[in-house]
């Protein structure tokens, strides 16, 4: 057996398309930034966010993107927000929560 014919050596990590790259969604994220500092309340902010970010995850769930990557999309796109919320000296941004090491379950 020769190295040519290894089929090891042919492989290649597969690829995945991410459809909605929360990172790369700049114009989404000034718009809701925009309607966030518009907000007449906590609450109207709230709902305004979480109506963009629920658009966003079902969008990428009808896509086939797993739920793992999905929740990292969100996580960018929400810090995309955040950004544009200080860029535009909004009143109101986003909260975004460290989630590493987080275990799933109770001690």
């Amino acid at each position: 057996m020769t190295t040519d014919s290894l089929p090891l050596l042919d492989w290649q990590r597969p690829r995945q398309v991410i459809p909605f790259p929360g990172r790369h969604r700049t114009g989404h994220a000034a718009r809701v930034a925009n309607s966030l500092s518009n907000s007449a309340s906590q609450k109207d902010a709230d709902w305004r966010l979480s109506r963009a970010v629920d658009a966003m995850r079902n969008q990428m769930a009808k896509a086939g993107v797993h739920s793992d990557q999905i929740e990292r999309e969100v996580r960018s796109f929400l810090i995309l927000v955040n950004h544009e919320c200080t860029r535009i000296g909004s009143s109101w941004s986003p909260v975004i929560e460290c989630q590493q090491n987080q275990p799933d379950g109770a001690a």
